[in-house]
């Protein structure tokens, strides 16, 4: 008799026997910490977009307009906070933020900026950038100001209206009973005949009339009646707003969106005072002296400052004469 391999009495299969161990060849790769958790994928680089304006010497981006040499006339030393003021004023525009930036003492960055703006080679450095950035953006000064007079003059009743419509009196063929709108006549049609079956059903006699039909219709869109008993050709206020899905030209730039609040639609518009003062610095109406003054107003300042100085010396001259008089005569001192 042949001996029989032990079996499993689950299975009723056989054991084998056990496979030799085998040497897992080692990896570069160490052990994975996150077991049984998916692996992110390492988030891509954005692809990097190339703006328009050059990068100076030291990699710092320069603003529109100015190229690498751009300060060869404001080389050196001393005029490094020069070339730090032009930096800040071709961003914001404001010469006496600009001029504490570059570090000038805050107390006289006025002044500072006032000198600096009126210098040639600044003003040179300036109007390249201004004439650059037009170029860039493809836009005169002239379609700036033709765009400008155009927000500031723009009507804005293009955009919304206080509207005075007749009252439901005014074109009634009888002065006591008021006009009523299709959906308010079906309204009280319905409710009439309700009324009259309820009436019927208890008493069983039909006693209410048949519903009066209008012969005219409220039409809101009428002038006022100046003849009417109600409103005394006064009308009623309604405010309108023109649908903003058909303007066209100027009244579609002065449009700057609704809100529902509380006390109904507002309408919001651009601020046309603001477009006006533009268009004024625009023609030279009058200066904003924070930001570029001419030559007068750095002239004004020196005269002031001489005549100043004058007073001064005059006072102490005085005062000199003063103390010898009193010197002279005994006066002075015990």
């Amino acid at each position: 008799m042949s001996a029989s391999k032990p079996t499993d009495k689950a299975s009723s299969k056989p054991f084998d026997k056990p496979s030799p161990k085998t040497k897992s060849k080692p990896t570069d790769k160490p052990p994975s910490k996150t077991k049984g958790k998916k692996q992110r994928k390492p988030l891509r680089k954005p692809p990097s977009v190339e703006l328009p304006s050059a990068i100076d010497a030291s990699g710092e981006r320069l603003p529109v307009g100015l190229e690498p040499g751009w300060d060869a006339a404001l080389s050196g030393s001393k005029f490094a906070r020069w070339r730090t003021f032009i930096l800040h004023y071709l961003v914001d525009r404001n010469g006496l933020q600009s001029a504490i930036k570059a570090g000038f003492s805050p107390n006289g960055a006025s002044v500072t900026a006032f000198r600096l703006l009126s210098d040639p080679k600044v003003k040179a450095v300036i109007q390249a950038h201004e004439a650059a950035l037009a170029k860039h953006l493809g836009i005169s000064i002239e379609e700036y100001a033709r765009e400008t007079m155009a927000m500031a003059t723009a009507d804005p009743q293009e955009l919304m209206q206080m509207r005075r419509v007749c009252c439901r009196y005014c074109h009634s063929p009888d002065p006591t009973k008021p006009l009523m709108k299709p959906s308010e006549v079906t309204a009280a049609r319905q409710e009439h005949e309700a009324r009259r079956a309820e009436l019927l059903a208890k008493s069983g006699k039909d006693v209410m009339p048949e519903f009066e039909e209008p012969v005219a219709w409220y039409n809101p869109k009428q002038d006022p009646n100046p003849e009417c008993l109600e409103c005394r050709g006064e009308g009623e206020v309604q405010p309108f707003f023109a649908d903003t899905r058909a303007l066209k030209g100027s009244a579609r730039k002065l449009f700057r969106g609704l809100r529902v609040g509380k006390d109904g639609l507002e309408m919001k518009t651009a601020d046309q005072d603001a477009h006006w003062a533009n268009m004024g610095r625009i023609i030279g109406a009058f200066k904003d002296r924070d930001q570029e003054p001419d030559a007068t107003d750095v002239a004004s300042a020196a005269a002031l400052g001489a005549t100043f100085g004058a007073a001064m010396a005059k006072s102490r001259e005085t005062a000199e004469q003063v103390r010898s008089r009193r010197a002279a005569s005994g006066m002075d001192g015990d």
